[in-house]
């Protein structure tokens, strides 16, 4: 069996992920979901972060999408005069595209360990470089995070 996976791993991922498998001596799985939703908010009650989207972990935008949760969920609020009702639909409508936006890019992100066709897609390769990945990731947030 753990031959078999290293066969797997050879012929469908990223020479460096394939290495990897191939030298260790043991294997583990991790599966890893990503969790939607399409309203983050229902009566009084908003849901923010992971409780409202899982990306993949290597996107590395936990922290920074439930920071920018919270600070549309303030200003809704401040703009509804702090009427519940009538702010978080407003905020379940701005974040939820967000949200989208970033499951779809941690699964481009994430499959970059793969060989489409038995070649590195072109994004793939771009990826592949550091300074493009912090590029593409790094957000601003003003009064939280500044690129």
């Amino acid at each position: 069996m753990l031959q078999n996976l290293k066969q797997q791993a050879a012929d469908t991922l990223h020479p460096a992920w394939a290495q990897i498998i191939q030298l260790a001596p043991e294997i583990f799985m991790q599966p890893i979901y990503d969790s939607v939703t399409n309203n983050m908010a229902r009566s009084r009650v908003a849901l923010i972060g992971d409780a409202a989207f899982i990306s993949r972990p290597h996107i590395g935008q936990g922290v920074t999408k439930a920071a920018g949760d919270a600070l549309c969920l303030v200003k809704c609020l401040q703009s509804n005069t702090n009427d519940v009702l009538k702010a978080l639909p407003i905020f379940s409508n701005q974040r939820v595209t967000i949200g989208h936006q970033v499951i779809q890019y941690a699964q481009r992100l994430g499959s970059v360990i793969s060989q489409p066709g038995g070649e590195l897609a072109s994004w793939s390769k771009l990826y592949s470089n550091v300074a493009n990945v912090l590029r593409d990731t790094a957000v601003e947030l003003d009064g939280v995070a500044y690129v």
